[in-house]
C-alpha cells in the first residue's frame, strides 16, 4: 500500500513502481503478458491458478486485441476496482495513471497485483523475497493539464530502451521513435493512436475531454504533442 495518501474516488493518479535493487521484473514476452493479465484480472475479480504458459499468453494477447476471455480465467468476480487510463511496462518498472471507482480501490487493486506477480515471478525463477522496491509510488494528478503531461511522460517511457539519454540529450530521430513507440505492445500509446483497443483502458475519459476524441486530427495533434515535451516536467 502507498505510504500516506487517502485515495479519493474519480481522481487520477501517477502509479509507479521498479524491481528491487532496480532488478528487472519483466525478463521475457510472456512476463509482459503475465502482467498484463493481472492488471486486468485484479480489477475485475482473482488470477486464475495453474496457468500453462501459453495459456497466458494467449489470454494477454487478447486483454491487448481487446478480445473478450473466457470466464475460467478470471475467479472470484468482484466489482470493478478501478479504471485504467494509461499505462506503460518497460524491464524494470511500470506506471499508470488510475482511478478508484470504489473506496480503497487503488490499495486493493496494487496490492493483488504485487502479491500476484511477485508469486508468480518467485516461483518461476525458484527465488524468494521481495521483488518490487517497497510500497508503490502514488502522485496526485490535480489538473487536467498536470494530467496531459504525465500521460506524455508514460507514453515516452520505452525509450529509455532504444535511447536511454533521451531525456539529457534529445530525441535524436523522432520518426524513428515514434515507430518504436506505435508498435510497443506494452504500453497504451496504441490504444490512444486507434492502433487497437485493448480491454485495459477501461476509462476513454483522457480520448473525450482532450484532442477531439482521438479523431485522425486528435491522433495527429496527440502525436504532435509528444514532441513538445521538456526534460523539466518529468518526474524522477
Amino acid at each position: 500500500m502507498a505510504r500516506n495518501i487517502i485515495f479519493e474516488d474519480y481522481q487520477p493518479y501517477h502509479i509507479l513502481n521498479r524491481g528491487v535493487d532496480k532488478r528487472t521484473i519483466f525478463e521475457d514476452e510472456a512476463d509482459y503478458y503475465r502482467f498484463v493479465y493481472i492488471l486486468y484480472a485484479c480489477n475485475f475479480g482473482s488470477p486464475a491458478t495453474n496457468l500453462w504458459r501459453r495459456d497466458v499468453i494467449m489470454v494477454g494477447k487478447l486483454i491487448l486485441n481487446g478480445e473478450d476471455l473466457p470466464s475460467r480465467f478470471i475467479e472470484r468476480k468482484h466489482e470493478q476496482l478501478v479504471d485504467i487510463l494509461g499505462f506503460c511496462l518497460i524491464p524494470n518498472h511500470y506506471h499508470s495513471i488510475l482511478e478508484q471507482r470504489i473506496k480503497n480501490g487503488i490499495s486493493v487493486f496494487m496490492q493483488k497485483v504485487g502479491n500476484a506477480y511477485t508469486k508468480y515471478f518467485n516461483l518461476k525463477n525458484k527465488r524468494s523475497g521481495r521483488l518490487f522496491q517497497g510500497p508503490f509510488k502514488a502522485i496526485l494528478i490535480d489538473d487536467e493539464n498536470y494530467l496531459l503531461r504525465i500521460s506524455r511522460y508514460v507514453h515516452l517511457n520505452p525509450l529509455d530502451i532504444v535511447q536511454p539519454d533521451w531525456r539529457e540529450k534529445g530525441i535524436k530521430d523522432w520518426e524513428g521513435a515514434m515507430k518504436f513507440l506505435e508498435s510497443y505492445s506494452w504500453s497504451s500509446l496504441p490504444d490512444y493512436l486507434g492502433i487497437r483497443n485493448s480491454k485495459l483502458i477501461t476509462s476513454k475519459s483522457l480520448y473525450d475531454t482532450f484532442f477531439d476524441n482521438f479523431s485522425e486530427k486528435g491522433k495527429t495533434d496527440y502525436r504532435e504533442f509528444l514532441k513538445e515535451w521538456s526534460n523539466e516536467e518529468f518526474p524522477e
